[in-house]
């Protein structure tokens, strides 16, 4: 119990226990934590509080108040004609989204809280993702960050929530490709050059989506190569909004989360370059701070050139100084490293040049030789002077169209 006009001591005044008082407050212990409002001399103001996992639940009643708080919150969604849920894209799933059945049982990923499960709508036959959280559990910015970042086409789109028997229940794009985590425990990643080009464009569709966020003054909370998928476009789409909140006015807080999003990007793009991920936020901070290059150089993957590490220190340190003194102009902004990435490596064309090494129908060049059909491995391919005619038979058309990784 907490005492709100003594700016939240908890102590209260010398003739605060009496009868009537204890009485009162021991029918709000009864019910539910409570904070008390009182003046110098008595309680003028009692509001039950209850515990988050009272949420969408049914409990047993042990006073009228709890009849009261129950009968006001009904009253209240009636008054404002407040529906349960909303579908986003009606094309996706129906209204009636009871209709609705599990594909085959089949789960696409899980989290701390939840499962991603595979569903159907039944009326319109249509696929969808379903993730399931408690209502103790939801935070509106969860939703509010989502779409934010679905409207740059950086996230998965959200086809509908709503809140059912103590649970919010969201359905979703299924997504195509690979989480970057897949990518980083498979064996595409062998040959340094695949893994440095793969890294940039990765870098740059996480700085695109991490602005995005700061844009709508935003945080995602939870960045890690888990929760980034890689299209076969190679693009990338974050995704697993549970920790996303809004900027507050509590700059220290800002500060932290700010700071603590782009330190969990340099450390995908550190392992994918590389494939070393820095350990931690802390240890990150710690190096790239003090611009320790010879602890980070012997972590370093061993076939990388001595350009290419100079280049990943280069970029890991244009990265460091955007969060480097909560005092700077710009904190956070991430703008330059972008602009850097974008006139020096073309990402657009590189993302070409992946799909040459990634995707079959773009892995076999044919030439008239002696009568003979030609056929260039993808493994040779960065190594070909002909590059460039691989390149052009793939199409901006083609990447939108692409289909499955070919990834292992």
């Amino acid at each position: 119990m907490e005492d709100k006009t003594n700016g939240g001591s908890g102590d209260a005044p010398k003739n605060y226990w009496d009868s009537s008082n204890k009485e009162l407050a021991a029918q709000c212990l009864q019910t539910a934590t409570a904070e008390i409002d009182f003046d110098k001399k008595r309680i003028t103001n009692v509001k039950a509080v209850y515990p988050k996992e009272y949420a969408g639940t049914i409990r047993v009643a042990k006073s009228n108040d709890d009849i009261e708080n129950l009968i006001m919150m009904l009253e209240n969604i009636r008054d404002k004609g407040q529906p349960r849920g909303l579908v986003l894209d009606k094309a996706k799933v129906s209204v009636d989204s009871g209709l609705v059945s599990q594909e085959g049982g089949k789960t696409l990923g899980s989290g701390i809280t939840s499962k991603i499960i595979l569903v159907k709508d039944s009326q319109l036959g249509e696929m969808s993702a379903q993730k399931t959280i408690m209502l103790a559990q939801f935070h509106g910015d969860q939703i509010r960050a989502w779409v934010h970042l679905d409207n740059a086409n950086l996230a998965p789109k959200l086809y509908s929530f709503e809140q059912e028997k103590g649970q919010v229940i969201m359905k979703m794009e299924v997504m195509e490709g690979q989480t970057l985590q897949s990518i980083l425990d498979g064996e595409l990643l062998q040959n340094s050059t695949d893994a440095v080009s793969l890294s940039i464009c990765v870098l740059d569709g996480l700085l695109a989506a991490y602005e995005r966020l700061r844009e709508g003054n935003f945080t995602h909370g939870d960045i890690h190569s888990g929760n980034v998928m890689l299209e076969p476009q190679i693009k990338i789409k974050l995704f697993d909004f549970d920790m996303a909140r809004k900027l507050l006015q509590d700059p220290t807080s800002n500060i932290i989360r700010i700071k603590n999003d782009l330190l969990e990007i340099i450390r995908i793009f550190c392992a994918l370059y590389s494939g070393y991920d820095l350990d931690s936020r802390y240890k990150a901070e710690n190096i790239l701070k003090a611009k320790n290059v010879k602890e980070l150089n012997e972590m370093l993957r061993s076939d990388l050139s001595e350009t290419q590490r100079q280049e990943l220190f280069k970029i890991l340190t244009m990265l460091i100084d955007c969060v480097s003194d909560p005092r700077q102009e710009g904190y956070g902004d991430t703008y330059e490293v972008s602009k850097y990435l974008r006139e020096k490596y073309k990402i657009d064309n590189l993302k070409k040049q992946l799909a040459v090494i990634l995707f079959d129908k773009f892995q076999v060049k044919n030439e008239e030789i002696s009568g003979m059909e030609c056929e260039i491995e993808s493994s040779n391919v960065w190594n070909d002077p002909d590059l460039d005619d691989f390149v052009k038979n793939v199409t901006d058309e083609d990447l939108k169209s692409l289909g499955v990784l070919v990834l292992e």
